[in-house]
């Protein structure tokens, strides 16, 4: 059974290989349709991985990314600049209820049981 732990253990392991490989033109495809639906100033992007796809969309909201993946946040943090990351799980948001404007879920909903 895939639960939280075996996806973070995966992403841990994957992480650089899994985001430097062919998906950099579908994230580039992906960020441009999410530039297009952000309303608001305030972003939320759960299951941010490397924080590759923000780097793409981001403009000058204030962005938050959550991952489950301690490896994936230490890489977008040292990576991606104006963008608070937290590790955290997205069955248990470690942010406050109505916080943002727009919520970012995108390629990680397949992964949460």
């Amino acid at each position: 059974m895939i639960n939280k732990e075996v996806v973070a253990v995966f992403f841990d392991r994957k992480s650089f290989k899994y985001e430097d490989s062919r998906y950099a033109f579908m994230r580039e495809i992906r960020a441009t349709a999410i530039r297009k639906q952000i309303i608001g100033n305030d972003i939320l992007d759960i299951g941010c991985n490397c924080g590759h796809v923000i780097k793409e969309y981001i403009d000058d909201q204030n962005v938050t990314g959550v991952d489950i993946s301690p490896v994936c946040i230490k890489y977008a943090q040292k990576h991606v600049s104006g963008v608070n990351f937290i590790v955290g799980s997205a069955e248990d948001l470690p942010v406050k209820d109505s916080s943002y404007d727009s919520i970012i879920c995108s390629e990680s909903l397949y992964y949460f049981n």
